[in-house]
């Protein structure tokens, strides 16, 4: 499936090692990594370095060697993205059943993790690539260069081990052809993948090598694809934990290391305030694409072409060392470049493509201009003397860009100019980001009434025009330094003619451990309404200022709650992919859109059923229910009159033994059941919705006790239908926003 909205975050305020000490255009040399606390993520390490896994390889290329390998990943994936190149793009050749891939070129292949396969888990050095959508390994039996350090991985000798189902060929066959003839051969396997310390997939979809062409990929166990294309990729087999959520930190230098997080670790491990959208790519492309509009080098704006201005044309690869740039804006670039160093000798080109280049033997405190790469939503990245310059030696510096052969191939930014950078990317649909920054307490804890039906998030707030009698302390905001309004005055007004009026405001809302910086509420001053002693609203709607869309960056808009089933007891709300966890449900119905546009949650209910009788529902009112509001803040549930003149028929038809009790309120049918076991004696109850999905209803969620023995009818008539507060109570409710998808599984509260 194509990917059409994404989202690139950049965050540049953490460093991939522990220690934090700089000396001039190095990082200092260090092989501990650390974020916060206890470090889970995989570790990333320069293949050639003394962190690496792989430290052991024959030999370590030189500049020239690395610089020309990168030179062919750089032509390959201009290929793959231009009319160039003919590939067999995942279709199966014609009588082989053999699934052909046309692949970027791995180039340097400069940056390996270790990553765990089989049971019981033996962990393999693999090569690190967001360029590729395929993960292999080399396989025994494997044929050609076998030549990785680890045991080569042998599925008779993993209890999980099993084939593949292949849909589209035959064999279950796959051959990835490189553009510099190499080629990895070998079939697919199924078998377990452990990322992170309980982070374990079983059935991982892999490429099982058994023949490797050129030695090319040295002595790694094979290539751990991030792209994002196709439904095998390493993205897509974990969405289910991870919803296609990752963020990287590349080691400062050789010596150093980096890291790789999965899921909502990576929320927290690469926290930032800067994003910019990523855009899908010429022929549904694995790449992962961004719009760059502009280049600052020291005080200088580069005056780049048009290029920048048609998108898109710029993607962000793991795979490729130095950035690219078009010839016009490389000129530009180096021109200003060669100024700010006229005064210091130059030196000779590095092959095949750095021709800015400086010998600086004589010169040990040269200070480099840092440079600053501008993308769309005016996100800049300031990159610093050591990744503005690639240091050969001592003494031979060279700008560490290069220009590409035509005006209109890709601009490619490299692993060399993203190291030491936090890069946190959401690669699935996602609509809105805002600012994440390091948790920090903030203001007292607040109750306040949750409410899905309601956007806005709003608190009693001093000094009070009108403000009711409340629990906790009223918000003060002189109180809180974070604390910022603005003259935007708003009214929010309830059916039952409550309201809470004031203006908006921004402060730090802290839930649990996460906090997010700047949050827009409404500071209200002039209340009145059946709020109780609480404090204000949660809003959990839909709109852009709702709590859902602001802690996007957090949540990825996935929540669920547990309705207490009792007045004594509790529930919770959780949010995030611990929510898709906690309130996992085995089938799922689609959310609808509003059609008031009041971004309420609306569903398709499609039929009820008490006791063992399912009503009949005209057309007409079929057409009502099919336009189904789900409501925390709603109690009973509302249904059209006529499917509710049923409903309450076919109860009394049950109930007709019992003694009728005078009716409460909105609730018309009631029952006096005093010495009566309400627990055998009241039906249960199905809600139907699309998709087969059934939400079961117990005697406590059929009817709502009055009394110890006065029970009634927990449903009234209503133009609108409305599934209340009530009828969930006890049941696990899980929203996905982003995959438009409401389900529901039995209720766990009580834990």
């Amino acid at each position: 499936m194509a990917i059409t909205s994404l989202l690139f975050f950049f965050a540049l305020l953490f460093s991939c090692y522990l220690s934090k000490t700089l000396v001039y255009g190095a990082a200092m040399v260090t092989c501990s990594v650390s974020t916060k606390g206890k470090f889970h993520g995989l570790r990333i390490a320069s293949r050639y370095g003394p962190c690496s896994p792989l430290a052991q390889e024959n030999s370590t290329p030189d500049s020239s060697e690395t610089l020309l390998k990168d030179e062919v990943r750089v032509r390959s994936i201009n290929s793959l993205t231009s009319n160039m190149y003919t590939t067999l793009d995942q279709d199966e050749q014609k009588g082989t059943g053999m699934r052909l891939f046309g692949a970027a070129d791995i180039g340097a292949g400069n940056l390996v993790v270790m990553v765990g396969f089989g049971t019981p888990k033996q962990d393999y050095p693999f090569i690190f690539d967001t360029g590729s959508d395929v993960t292999w390994m080399q396989c025994k039996l494997c044929s050609v260069n076998c030549q990785q350090t680890a045991s080569i991985y042998n599925p008779a000798e993993s209890s999980t081990f099993s084939n593949a189902t292949c849909s589209s060929s035959p064999s279950c066959n796959y051959s990835i052809n490189y553009q510099d003839g190499s080629y990895s051969e070998g079939y697919y396997i199924r078998d377990t993948l452990t990322v992170l310390p309980n982070e374990v997939f079983p059935n991982f979809v892999f490429g099982c090598g058994q023949n490797i062409s050129h030695n090319k990929f040295g002595r790694a166990a094979g290539l751990l694809g991030l792209g994002q294309k196709g439904s095998n990729t390493l993205l897509s087999q974990t969405n289910s934990k991870f919803r296609k959520t990752f963020c990287y930190c590349l080691p400062a230098a050789d010596s150093s290391r980096g890291y790789l997080w999965f899921g909502p670790q990576s929320l927290e491990a690469c926290q930032t305030s800067k994003f910019t959208p990523l855009v899908t790519g010429p022929r549904d492309s694995t790449f992962y694409f961004v719009n760059l509009i502009g280049i600052t080098f020291g005080e200088l704006r580069l005056n780049v072409s048009s290029y920048f201005q048609s998108s898109p044309n710029t993607i962000l690869d793991s795979g490729t060392v130095i950035t690219r740039l078009p010839p016009s804006t490389y000129s530009a670039l180096s021109s200003a470049f060669r100024k700010s160093m006229s005064q210091y000798p130059r030196a000779a080109f590095l092959k095949p493509n750095l021709d800015t280049c400086y010998n600086l033997e004589n010169y040990p405190d040269v200070k480099i201009p840092s440079m600053v790469l501008h993308f769309e939503n005016s996100v800049d990245v300031n990159l610093d003397s050591t990744a503005v310059t690639w240091r050969e030696s001592n003494s031979q510096v060279c700008l560490a860009f290069a220009g590409s052969e035509k005006e209109d191939k890709l601009t490619i930014i490299g692993n060399h100019q993203q190291r030491n950078m936090n890069v946190l990317e959401l690669a699935d649909d996602r609509q809105h980001a805002v600012e994440m920054k390091p948790l920090l307490p903030t203001f007292k804890s607040t109750p306040l009434i949750t409410n899905q039906g309601s956007s806005t998030t709003w608190i009693q707030c001093k000094p009070c025009i009108n403000c009711y009698e409340q629990e906790e302390p009223i918000f003060d905001p002189s109180q809180s330094s974070t604390f910022s309004n603005s003259s935007h005055q708003y009214t929010q007004n309830y059916h039952d003619k409550s309201y809470a009026s004031g203006y908006f405001a921004h402060d730090a809302l802290t839930m649990s451990t996460y906090e997010v910086k700047d949050f827009e509420f409404l500071c209200a001053r002039n209340n009145s309404g059946i709020f109780g002693e609480v404090a204000g609203v949660l809003g959990i709607g839909l709109s852009d200022n709702s709590l859902i869309s602001q802690t996007f960056s957090n949540f990825l808009q996935l929540f669920c709650y547990c309705l207490p089933p009792t007045e004594n007891s509790s529930g919770f709300l959780v949010f995030g992919t611990t929510a898709a966890t906690t309130c996992l449900p085995q089938v799922s119905t689609p959310l609808i859109s509003d059609p008031d546009g009041y971004n309420r949650y609306f569903v398709n209910l499609v039929g009820i059923t008490i006791g063992t009788k399912t009503l009949q529902i005209s057309s007409n009112d079929a057409s009502s229910l099919r336009n189904t509001i789900i409501d925390s803040g709603t109690r009973i549930s509302r249904l059209p009159p006529s499917v509710y003149s049923e409903l309450r028929s076919s109860f009394n038809d049950l109930m007709s033994k019992y003694p009728v009790a005078p009716k409460s309120g909105l609730m018309d049918t009631c029952y006096n059941l005093e010495g009566y076991d309400q627990s055998s004696i009241i039906p249960p109850m199905i809600l139907h919705f699309d998709n087969s999905v059934d939400l079961n209803l117990d005697h406590n969620s059929v009817v709502l006790s009055e009394t110890d023995y006065k029970v009634c009818l927990a449903f009234a008539e209503d133009t609108e239908t409305i599934i209340g507060s009530h009828q969930q109570r006890n049941v696990n409710v899980l929203y996905d926003i982003v995959d438009k998808k409401v389900g529901f599984s039995a209720g766990s509260c009580g834990n």
